[in-house]
């Protein structure tokens, strides 16, 4: 029961119908109760009522509330509901403070690494998307935003594909595109409104900032939405990959790997540690750790020995 209602509490979410959930919820714990139900279904229903607060907007979930769903999980090796936790507590902090998300979003990018989540990955690079956007760095945004569809192209996601494109959207409008904002901003909102998806509170967030950073310019953006009218969610991401000339570097795999990277695993194939490399390439520890976690996530590896494997079969 605490299952099924997880997933209907997901799609009552998609459709706006948060009152709909907020019972949907309420029903499945009093039936919990009476039935004396175990933990793990309470800790489904905990997530469940996190996800529609976080999608409203309102008393957003912590750290502390999920404390112990998220160390039940750990002790269990259930990267997965770990996994969940961290993605409700990265999407509620964005609300709260997008530019001091770093953080979180490394510790989601490790549980991503060892579930090879594209998906999750791409939810991290939407992060620093946010973050990027929010900090003033239109480019940083755009590229993170590219990263976060390039992981998604192809997979039945559209409601993560659309947040994507708006964050794309912003970048463009923040850096002064503010026709190619409109393309992607209209084909974001015609998919959601096709497919009876309802942004959420974050979503929102991001949709007023690009109309805001695209005032200036209302022609220029109406007629960058008019230009992808008749295509298709699929096309338009590969119209927005293709948008900086290339194709956006793959999400994975050795040519995935940025040029700072690349400095990354040269310098641990040559044996070094994390203080060490820091030293090196004159960059804080914590970066050279967030390094490597993407380099793990990106490679499918876990461990510095097949880093060097996989070095030594590419030099």
């Amino acid at each position: 029961r605490a299952w099924a209602t997880e997933l209907l509490v997901t799609a009552l979410l998609e459709r706006g119908e948060h009152d709909e959930a907020e019972r949907a919820i309420e029903l499945a714990r009093r039936e919990l109760e009476a039935d004396g139900g175990g933990e793990s279904a309470a800790r489904s229903l905990a997530l469940a009522d996190a996800r529609r607060r976080t999608a409203l907007g309102v008393d957003l979930p912590t750290r502390d509330e999920l404390r112990p769903i998220l160390e039940d999980c750990a002790a269990g090796q259930v990267v997965w509901g770990v996994a969940q936790c961290l993605r409700l507590l990265l999407d509620a902090e964005r609300q709260v403070d997008p530019t001091a998300t770093g953080p979180l979003a490394d510790e989601l990018l490790e549980a991503a690494t060892q579930l090879r989540s594209e998906y999750l990955q791409a939810v991290c690079a939407m992060a620093r998307a946010h973050a990027a956007a929010a900090a003033g760095d239109p480019a940083e945004a755009a590229e993170q935003s590219l990263q976060a569809l390039g992981l998604l192209q192809g997979r039945d996601v559209d409601p993560t594909a659309c947040a994507a494109l708006d964050l794309l959207a912003w970048a463009h409008a923040l850096g002064g595109d503010v026709e190619r904002a409109g393309r992607w901003a209209a084909a974001a909102a015609r998919t959601r409104e096709a497919s009876g998806v309802v942004a959420t509170a974050l979503q929102g967030a991001v949709v007023a900032a690009t109309e805001t950073a695209a005032a200036g310019a209302p022609d220029l953006f109406a007629r960058g939405g008019a230009s992808t009218r008749d295509a298709e969610l699929a096309d338009v991401v590969e119209l927005a990959l293709r948008s900086r000339g290339r194709r956006l570097r793959p999400g994975m795999g050795w040519p995935s790997l940025t040029p700072t990277e690349l400095q990354v695993v040269a310098a641990v194939a040559d044996g070094l540690n994390n203080p060490q490399i820091a030293a090196r390439l004159l960059m804080s520890r914590s970066t050279v750790k967030t390094h490597l976690a993407h380099v793990y996530a990106k490679l499918g590896i876990s461990s510095r020995a097949e880093l060097a494997v996989i070095h030594a079969a590419h030099r």
